[in-house]
């Protein structure tokens, strides 16, 4: 097994080899498009490729076809503290079962 220098060159060189290596473990769930763009054939391989990068979706050339032909790509919108705190607060708060509310409703006079 090799190990890589901290030298520019052979720093490169071991990235490139990365590179290539994700390339090769994804060619054929894949094909690169005329504009140079990975184009997957399912969400799943371009989440994987995309994770295997260490990079943000816009960051990387490539997207996934659905199957009605379009052109996908996961954004890089991360939610602000504050908002992720809020939601956090509202998933640990108690849920009124379903049955619960039905019957309320019934009581009201609601009808199905």
């Amino acid at each position: 097994m090799s190990t890589v220098t901290t030298e520019k060159g052979t720093h490169r060189r071991a990235e490139k080899f990365a590179e290539q290596v994700r390339r090769d473990n994804y060619r054929r769930a894949a094909y690169v498009d005329q504009d140079g763009c990975l184009v997957f054939h399912s969400e799943e391989t371009y989440a994987r490729y995309v994770e295997s990068t260490g990079k943000r979706p816009g960051e990387v050339n490539a997207i996934w076809v659905d199957e009605q032909g379009f052109r996908n790509r996961h954004g890089d919108f991360q939610l602000r503290p504050e908002v992720e705190k809020e939601l956090d607060e509202i998933r640990e708060e108690p849920h009124v079962p379903a049955d619960d509310v039905w019957r309320e409703l019934q009581a009201m006079g609601v009808r199905s």
